[in-house]
């Protein structure tokens, strides 16, 4: 039933793009739109909100430094995704989140 609700969610707004730009071709859906949502929920991390802003923030700034580089940054997205799985399992976010808590002092208010 979930994937039943989910194919249907993304037909209709498949069916609204298509609507608004008035043209259905491979150029509408390129593969920077298919693997930013997914890659900004790795980099950031998929436990909150906050981590995938985070991870959506880090690729579009990733994307415009990377743009002289063409159809290449897809590559350099993968090696950045490859990496964050084996170095940073959690996502980005909740390691600062983990950083910050290791660091942070106890002050007592007298």
């Amino acid at each position: 039933q979930v994937l039943f609700i989910s194919s249907s969610i993304t037909a209709f707004a498949g069916t609204l793009l298509t609507h608004h730009l008035m043209y259905a071709g491979l150029s509408s859906f390129a593969t920077d739109y298919s693997i930013m949502p997914v890659a900004s929920v790795v980099i950031g991390g998929a436990g909150s909100f906050a981590g995938a802003v985070l991870g959506a923030s880090i690729l579009t700034f990733l994307n415009e430094y990377l743009r002289f580089m063409g159809s290449f940054r897809i590559a350099i997205y993968s090696l950045v995704m490859v990496v964050f799985v084996l170095v940073i399992r959690e996502g980005i976010f909740p390691f600062i989140v983990r950083r910050y808590q290791q660091f942070e002092r106890k002050v007592e208010i007298s």
